[in-house]
This record gives structure tokens, sequence and C-alpha cells, in this order.
């Protein structure tokens, strides 16, 4: 994955034999860069972050996904046929899910076009939610590449799911705005992830790489977002990138954005005033940024953790 664009959708959980998914996550765009409106970089982000999930109040009700002509992959197929890191994600995430939900919960694969929202949609799209399948609660991961198995996009969504049930929650604004949602929720969650997905095995630098280059040729040129959108998205690909691509990425907005990277580095500088690692001082950095960059609207924490026991309460 190198894009994101994030969003949430509510399905009920009643379907006995088809995958049924209800709070879509981490859904992931790859697009090609344009001069027409807010999207620098080709990434695409009206979206709610990484770990944002809407009230069950808030959600639109979806529906059931249309016959599906390739089976997915249950847990024991998917095992068979990924590597050690992702089987080891696995194993975590069933020790996770047991010690909040009460059980281990199976992951199964299909492909993001089973799902009615997803369907049309032209760009790369990958995400895990919980759905329901064959009459039990699972982890669902939606995935562009399937039924071709990419192991690092498996552990990375997971470990969204891992996270979440770890404790890891997000800010929402009221009224909402979704796309400044998942400029900040990613800004806080991606350094948790990425080294979630370092401990399992899988090493994501190279992505996050990919997307400083692809950033270094895109603020070469005016970019036409205002400067706190600008700032947090960039502060996601400053605190992750390597030393290099840090360095070559500054220089490009010295000359052609100074006053974003000025917005950049004070992100940048805040959040090393807080492990992001923890789960209480990432909710607190996220609201540090709400205060520091006078963030519009009234925000909120919210718990997708919550969410999933009441899922699990339904099936």
């Amino acid at each position: 994955m190198t894009d994101s664009f994030r969003f949430w959708l509510l399905v009920p959980l009643r379907s006995m034999e088809k995958l049924i998914l209800s709070s879509a996550q981490c859904t992931c765009f790859r697009e090609k860069p344009n001069d027409q409106g807010p999207n620098p970089g080709g990434r695409t982000f009206p979206a709610v972050g990484f770990d944002n999930l809407w009230n069950k109040s808030q959600m639109p009700i979806g529906f059931k996904i249309v016959w599906n002509p390739m089976a997915p992959y249950q847990e024991s197929e998917l095992l068979k046929r990924t590597d050690a890191a992702t089987r080891k994600m696995i194993d975590l995430w069933h020790s996770v899910s047991e010690k909040v939900l009460g059980r281990p919960v199976e992951v199964v694969v299909d492909n993001r076009r089973v799902d009615p929202e997803l369907r049309s949609i032209l760009y790369e799209v990958n995400m895990a939610r919980p759905g329901r399948y064959k009459e039990k609660v699972v982890l669902a991961v939606l995935l562009e590449s399937f039924p071709t198995l990419k192991p690092p996009l498996i552990t990375h969504e997971i470990g969204h799911w891992v996270l979440k049930l770890q404790g890891f929650r997000g800010m929402i604004r009221h009224p909402r705005d979704k796309e400044m949602e998942g400029l900040l929720n990613d800004v806080a969650s991606r350094v948790p992830l990425y080294a979630l997905q370092r401990s399992v095995g899988h090493d994501p630098q190279h992505e996050v790489d990919s997307r400083c280059d692809q950033d270094i040729e895109t603020f070469t040129h005016p970019v036409p977002w205002d400067e706190v959108r600008k700032a947090l998205y960039l502060a996601d690909d400053l605190l992750n990138c390597s030393f290099d691509k840090r360095e070559q990425l500054k220089s490009t907005l010295r000359r052609n954005h100074p006053t974003t990277l000025k917005t950049v580095e004070r992100i940048v500088a805040n959040a090393s005033d807080y492990n992001l690692l923890n789960p209480e001082q990432n909710i607190a950095f996220r609201r540090e940024i709400i205060r520091e960059m006078k963030l519009e609207g009234e925000w909120s924490e919210f718990d997708d953790a919550k969410s999933f026991e009441e899922d699990m309460q339904e099936g």
C-alpha cells in the first residue's frame, strides 16, 4: 500500500453464508497525481483515519454483498499460503481478540469488489473490518489483489485492528470532516502500526520511502490545499521515512513551500514529546495537534474495540 483513503460503513451482520461486512477500515487508494483539487501526491483523503469509527447512530445502514464467484480464503487456507510474518500477526490477533472480545476471531480474506460500496472505485483499495461469514463474526480483510495474496498488506490491515483492541483510539470532528479526521489520525497511527509490522517480520520502509518520493515530486509544484492539510499530510511521511528521504523532502519544501515546512516541523517536534507506541500518549498527541493547530470544530475520541464487542454480542 502506498496511499490511503479511510471511511466507515455499518452493515448488519445477518447473512448465513455470504461475507457481510460492518465497520469499514483502512481503505487504500493509489491514484495518479493531478492538480484538480486537494490530492497532493496522488493520495485521496476524504477519510476518517486508520482507527476511526463512527458511532453506530452516525453510520449509514449498508447492505448485503453480492454473490462472490470466488470463495474467500478462510483462515486455515490463508495460513497455508502466507509467510511466517503473516502467521505471527494472525497469532497475535487471536491472542488480543480472545483477551478483549472473549474468543479468538478468525481472519477471512476476500476480494474488495464483493462490497457494493467499493466495487465501482477505480483505484487500489485494501481494508479490514468486522464482518460475518458462515454464521460467525470474523475479521474480514478485503484486498485489491485477491485472489493473489500480498503478505505485507495483510499484516498491515490486521495490524490496525490489533492496535485498536490494544487500546488505540482516534479522534472525530463535529460537524464531520472525514478528510481532516483522516489526516490527523494518520499522523499518530502510522508510527505504532509500522512498529507492529516490523515486530512480526514485515518492514514497511520501502513503502514509506516510495511515498516520500511521490511527495518530493508533487511538492516541487504548487499544491492547492490549505496549509493545515498540507502540513498534516506531510508530517505523516516525515515521521516515518528514512533519513535521506526526510532530508530530500525537507529540501524540496524549503524551496517551494517554506511556510508549510515550518508547520510540519512543529508537528514533528511535538511528536517527539510523546511515546506514540503508548495508546494514552498517542491520543494525547492527537489532542495536542488539535490544540496547537487550532483545528476547527468539536473533537471527541472514539473506540473501535467497543463497536467490535457490540458486533460480537449481536453475533
